[in-house]
């Protein structure tokens, strides 16, 4: 598995983040590809410090200047996932994306393999940190993502309709993103779409392939 992490100004948690998760994974065949931009050499730099003590953390820079669309710096780590297979005669059968702050649960990826045996894209739940009783805002957010996450979901799920991508937690078969990319220019994700995530989901439902959203 190749997970994706697209960044912009995040040197202060992708080594932590990187750090979590690398040694938490309960899953020995998996690569980050973690994406930056020229003109953001703090992050490029915090990357490059995790690919020391990791040999499984790739670093992706866009041939542009940032800030892009979290699409099109996603876009640029899928050349770079080409790049690392020609270069090192391997394939990846699936694609995670994930974010800087992301936890990933160390057994998320046992998971999805079990799933993906059967399904084209599959749907780890996302769930918001519980933070102080002051921080409403998150409070709030945390609330609506749970129950988005545990009733909608579901429902979708049983009524035959598509599954949304969350953005994170989401992993896509090779054989999805080989049709994303015929279809798109080689483009897997729309880069001027900030919904790409959302976008993904209905595509990939769109072609026929199927989804779950995995109810743990």
């Amino acid at each position: 598995m190749a997970i994706f992490v697209a960044l912009w100004h995040e040197h202060r948690v992708i080594q932590k983040m990187l750090d979590n998760n690398v040694q938490r994974l309960r899953y020995p065949h998996c690569d980050f590809f973690v994406g930056g931009y020229p003109n953001d050499e703090p992050t490029l730099a915090s990357i490059r410090e995790a690919m020391k003590r990791y040999p499984q953390v790739h670093l992706s820079v866009c041939p542009h200047d940032g800030p892009t669309s979290k699409a099109d710096c996603l876009n640029w780590i899928y050349q770079r996932m080409l790049l690392y297979e020609e270069e090192h005669d391997v394939r990846f059968d699936m694609i995670l994306t994930h974010d800087a702050e992301d936890l990933i649960d160390p057994d998320a990826l046992r998971w999805i393999n079990f799933y993906a045996q059967n399904h084209d894209m599959v749907q780890i739940p996302v769930l918001a940190l519980p933070t102080p009783l002051r921080e409403i805002s998150h409070g709030v957010y945390c609330d609506e993502f749970t129950e988005y996450q545990y009733k909608d979901m579901m429902a979708r799920g049983l009524l035959g309709g598509f599954i949304p991508s969350c953005g994170v937690g989401t992993a896509f078969s090779r054989r999805a993103i080989e049709a994303l990319a015929a279809r798109n220019n080689n483009r897997i994700f729309e880069p001027s779409s900030l919904t790409e995530d959302y976008e993904n989901g209905f595509r990939v439902h769109a072609m026929g392939m199927p989804q779950k959203f995995i109810p743990i």
